[in-house]
């Protein structure tokens, strides 16, 4: 995988400015009803807990599970409904249950995407560039996309002040983020709002062999986002997909972590009583990545979130 060329990545219909370029995806929030048992679960997944937080001014509670590249997957449950966060969180959880609540990507300025997509007036951000919260002393900013501007998918924008943040526990064999994939049931449409947002689609392809349709971006050399429509719902990941749309209507489907060894990390799950979806298998020819090895977590032991782990050969 190489860096997408910016040259040309111009925003269409909200100015001229070039947008800039999304670095990586660098987290992943798991919406959770019970907190407690989900922490719990993740660890007996193998994750290793870096913080447990509340955040009271957003009425919402976390734990953070963080890896050695300083990417991070965020366990959230709503404490309340008057802030406007921990009444989405509670919305989200009372019209779907748990699973993948949002993705944050990391650009080297929120400010200068807000500025590059209009402001308010674009229509394409929901609110204006927010520092974090002091409490986890990370020095970043924040800028929320619009969930009808990504393809239903609620996306996160992240820039750090200081550079990179590592966590001080991070979880042994896990590399970070790799891929995160969005359910959509129309493919062209989902494109179109990525590149209105500056980025070039990397990969266009139909997977035969699983019944999807794919449009890939690749985010710097470290990881992607991928839209998956279903192209034949007779197969049995084109009917997965089919059947998530019908229930959901879209959005966030499943998250790729790369791992150094995912034949060692599989045989610890079948030694811990870890559910899965089966043994390691190799990625299709037509995949847009390199060859790797890849498993599936089965969705009940991490609350709804589907989970893919993956090594490259």
């Amino acid at each position: 995988m190489t860096p997408n060329s910016s040259d040309d990545r111009k925003v269409t219909g909200v100015g001229d400015p070039a947008a800039p370029p999304f670095r990586r995806l660098v987290g992943q929030v798991v919406a959770v009803g019970d907190l407690d048992a989900a922490v719990a679960d993740f660890q007996r997944c193998g994750f290793t807990l870096s913080d447990r937080s509340a955040r009271p001014e957003w009425e919402i509670d976390t734990a953070t599970f963080g890896f050695r590249d300083g990417c991070y997957l965020e366990l959230v449950t709503s404490t309340g409904r008057s802030h406007e966060i921990g009444r989405t969180v509670g919305s989200f959880l009372d019209r779907r249950g748990e699973g993948l609540y949002m993705t944050t990507i990391e650009v080297p300025d929120v400010a200068d995407v807000f500025d590059a997509l209009g402001g308010l007036d674009g229509g394409i951000v929901a609110a204006e560039p927010a520092a974090a919260p002091p409490d986890r002393g990370i020095p970043c900013d924040l800028l929320w996309i619009r969930p009808s501007r990504f393809a239903g998918a609620f996306v996160q924008l992240l820039s750090y002040r200081d550079g990179p943040f590592v966590e001080d526990a991070v979880t042994p064999g896990m590399r970070g983020l790799f891929n995160q994939a969005i359910a959509v049931s129309d493919i062209e449409r989902a494109v179109a709002d990525v590149e209105r947002l500056g980025q070039r689609v990397s990969d266009r392809s139909s997977r035969a062999d699983w019944g999807l349709d794919t449009a890939t971006f690749h985010l710097g050399p470290e990881s992607s986002i991928e839209f998956v429509a279903p192209r034949d719902r007779g197969r049995p990941t084109g009917g997965a997909v089919g059947a998530f749309l019908d229930r959901t209507g879209g959005g966030h489907y499943m998250t790729v972590f790369e791992v150094d060894d995912v034949e060692d990390l599989y045989r610890s799950y079948q030694a811990s009583g870890v559910r899965t979806l089966g043994p390691p298998t190799r990625t299709p020819p037509e995949s847009p990545w390199p060859p790797a090895d890849q498993f599936w977590i089965h969705p009940a032991v991490t609350h709804g979130a589907f989970i893919e782990f993956l090594t490259l050969v």
